[in-house]
């Protein structure tokens, strides 16, 4: 059997209040300090009592009332069961208290019969209240502003003397006219409220404040054509406005050229009664007037925050976009290969000895600009035909002349296929003498990733395609930027190498299938020349390297394509004849497999051979499959 837990006894931090249980100390706290708590309607003071807040806001927030050194005390009388209290200016206590027309006789009219009903409503309703209710009278303003200036303007005027203006008999008086503002002093009544007017027209002009009452026709929150006001923002105020401009008014506005300002004054009563319209149509009329203008003020605030939602989607979509291709310029291929190969360490993938030998591995590639060779695999070519061959449903096979195959590695994982494509189309240029001289001057040595992307920069420097330049900002290096068949283009310029740009612009066959693809394809491999190179293949997001076409024996094409995001252990697969048929359908793609709407094919078609030629080439060009009607 469980053992009972003691009940414990809790005290009140806040009152001191002591003996409760844990349900009544919970009940305490949120009938006596939270539902029952005082604030103060003018500030955020709270957490005292009624006769303490009393005292506050008489001495923070009615002092203006009177003198700030006259000691002029007024007596709060009470029906109820709160006792008499007299407070002075300073909010303080006054046991030998006097009323003020016994203290100070200037100063008759500042007694204020303040009721203590009204404050023990105001002062002990609970937290988050309206603190716009009058303390003198039932007005109510939410503008902390004009709800002063009401205080002013109603219950004490400051712009009249204190006492009426003494005859002519009584001006030896020795008794002062005093501001109530200042503590300057005046021989007549004239000169305080010439005084007040000039020197205190700040506080009393409601004209000239900070915020003008409703019915000014500098006021913010009124209409300037009926002067109705208390609206709740100014999109409803500006609505309002609109309806009376309207062809038909709501408020009885007709838009007229010969009234002035093309607007006819509201109808009266007794044309209201001829039209034969009632009262209670009239105020039917105002009430769906209103719905309507709530409708309208809920309809633009949700269009308002469709557009913010549509914005704030528009830039997230824009920065992941950006993030995809590279173009936020966060991270490059040797921070980037960092990052996978301490994930590639974490998973059990890469051991640590490895890890740091790649890492100087890196260094030495970035310092000579060569590539280390990780992710290649040679000698694909022979066993691709020998295979292809032996297949008994191939009537036909075309292939390049050599190639390589150059797999993503830790660096350039899902940013690099246009690199390691260019490394594709140069493993293959090297085998041919007219090439291999423009590129490598004799020597052959694979560039890295940084350094085609040094090579490209030099082209654009160069003034080779200055729209693509422009689209990637000029610079490429230590960026992760994507790069497509422009930039191959540009590449093989630079060196003097002519380079062909084949654009299909949109589908030939049906299902978004592309056939005229296949048929140019077809046509360059069926080419009788002692060298052909394989195609750069681009769509949208990823690039790859035709190798070669096969045909079958029902007509049907199939396109033999080296992939960069294919590793290197998946092109292994072609060294062992048991894994050299699923190796054989990683690169085969039947017509059905190529549905992107746009693709751009490159192939090297010569070199440069005049200075005319090689100029030329600065501005791209690009045949267009289907041609353009």
């Amino acid at each position: 059997m469980a053992a009972k837990h003691p009940e414990y006894v809790y005290t009140c931090d806040i009152c001191g209040e002591e003996g409760f249980s844990e349900v009544e100390m919970r009940s305490h706290t949120m009938v006596a300090h939270i539902e029952g708590a005082i604030s103060c309607p003018f500030c955020d003071l709270g957490d005292i009592s009624a006769e303490e807040m009393v005292f506050h806001v008489n001495s923070m927030h009615l002092d203006f009332l009177s003198p700030t050194e006259d000691n002029v005390q007024f007596t709060i009388s009470s029906s109820d069961s709160m006792d008499d209290v007299s407070l002075s200016s300073n909010g303080l206590p006054d046991t030998n208290f006097y009323s003020a027309s016994e203290s100070s006789p200037q100063r008759a009219n500042l007694s204020l019969n303040l009721n203590p009903n009204k404050y023990k409503k105001v002062l002990l309703s609970p937290r988050g209240s309206d603190h716009s209710l009058c303390p003198l009278c039932d007005y109510s303003n939410k503008c902390p502003t004009k709800l002063q200036e009401h205080v002013n303007r109603q219950h004490f005027d400051l712009t009249s003397p204190s006492i009426p203006e003494f005859s002519n008999n009584d001006s030896g008086s020795n008794s002062p006219f005093l501001c109530p503002l200042c503590d300057r002093n005046f021989d007549s009544s004239r000169d305080v409220e010439l005084h007040v007017n000039v020197d205190h027209n700040d506080i009393l002009s409601p004209i000239k404040s900070t915020q003008a009452t409703p019915g000014d026709e500098n006021c913010n929150d009124c209409c300037p054509v009926c002067g109705s006001s208390n609206f709740m923002c100014s999109l409803e105020l500006a609505s309002h406005i609109e309806e009376h401009f309207s062809p038909k008014s709501p408020n009885g506005l007709l838009c007229s050229p010969s009234a002035p300002y093309g607007l006819t004054p509201l109808s009266t009563d007794a044309s209201l009664f001829k039209n034969g319209r009632s009262n209670s149509q009239v105020e039917k009329g105002k009430s769906t007037k209103k719905a309507g203008s709530a409708d309208h003020l809920f309809a633009l605030e949700i269009e308002r925050k469709e557009r913010e939602e549509q914005r704030v989607r528009e830039q997230r979509e824009f920065r992941m976009l950006q993030a995809q291709y590279g173009m936020d310029n966060q991270g490059n291929f040797r921070e980037q290969s960092i990052t996978n190969m301490q994930k590639a360490v974490y998973a059990g993938e890469m051991s640590v000895a490895d890890y740091y030998n790649r890492q100087v591995e890196l260094c030495i590639a970035d310092r000579d600009g060569v590539d280390d060779g990780h992710s290649c695999t040679k000698g694909l070519i022979p066993k691709i035909r020998a295979f292809s061959m032996a297949s008994s449903n191939v009537e036909h096979l075309w292939l390049c002349t050599a190639v390589d195959h150059y797999g993503a590695t830790y660096g350039d994982k899902g940013c690099g296929c246009g690199y390691r494509n260019i490394q594709m189309m140069l493993s293959s240029l090297i085998n041919s003498t007219k090439y291999s001289t423009r590129l490598f001057n004799g020597r052959f040595a694979m560039p890295s990733i940084s350094k085609l992307q040094e090579l490209i920069e030099g082209a654009w420097r160069q003034g080779f395609d200055p729209p693509g330049c422009e689209q990637l900002g000029g610079r490429l290096i230590n960026t992760r930027k994507w790069i497509g068949a422009t930039e191959v283009v540009t590449f093989l310029a630079s060196f003097r190498i002519r380079g062909r740009l084949i654009d299909c612009h949109e589908p030939t066959g049906p299902n978004g299938t592309h056939p005229e693809l296949f048929s140019w394809v077809k046509g360059y491999f069926m080419k009788e020349e002692e060298f052909k190179p394989p195609v750069y293949l681009q769509h949208h997001g990823h690039s790859r390297t035709i190798i070669g076409i096969e045909e079958l024996q029902d007509g049907s094409l199939q396109l033999l394509v080296l992939d960069p995001s294919h590793s290197k252990s998946q092109m292994e697969q072609f060294n062992s004849t048991s894994s050299v048929s699923n190796a054989i359908r990683l690169i085969k793609r039947p017509i059905s497999a190529l549905k992107a709407r746009q693709y751009q094919l490159v192939y090297v078609d010569g070199v440069l051979e005049t200075e005319e030629e090689y100029q030329s080439m600065k501005i791209l060009h690009s045949q267009r499959i289907p041609p353009s009607s």
